[in-house]
């Protein structure tokens, strides 16, 4: 593994524990749901037996861990995947769009989803993405040039 691209490590740590989380909370059924912020509504589904919460939140675990495996190849880790550098932007925006817009929603915004969820919940939840979107900047900007060129093993 190239010594400059091993600051993608942290990146695919952070999406790989998110992906254990939202595993875990599936495991842990509506208490864990409830305990991590998800809507009143979706968890009386969960409840009455829909397949709906945990569809969203596979989903969800997916989608991480498909942003970990991109980390891991700009580590070096893995082969070198296609759209690398696009595809690291893309979610390191996504992750800072989203941590900013949350921080930012209830000031502004007070849709019934922030009073169902807890405005700690938006503000829990959006300095997580915030973070983690400053680290994974940290590592595109320290690595955006050799991100374009192939990976020498």
């Amino acid at each position: 593994m190239p010594v400059q691209r091993r600051v993608w490590l942290l990146p695919s740590a952070l999406n790989g524990a998110v992906v254990v989380l939202h595993l875990a909370i599936i495991l842990g059924g509506a208490t864990w749901y409830r305990f991590f912020g998800l809507a009143d509504e979706l968890v009386l589904r969960l409840v009455q037996g829909s397949w709906l919460p945990h569809l969203l939140l596979l989903g969800l675990a997916s989608t991480f861990a498909v942003w970990m495996c991109f980390a891991l190849s700009a580590a070096g880790v893995l082969r070198p995947f296609w759209m690398l550098r696009p595809v690291l932007t893309m979610v390191t925006l996504l992750y800072l769009v989203r941590g900013l817009a949350g921080l930012a929603a209830p000031l502004f915004y007070l849709h019934p989803a922030m009073a169902v969820e807890g405005i700690s919940y938006w503000i829990w939840s959006s300095l997580i993405c915030v973070a983690a979107g400053l680290v994974h900047l940290n590592a595109l900007v320290d690595t955006w040039d050799v991100l374009a060129a192939p990976v020498k093993r």
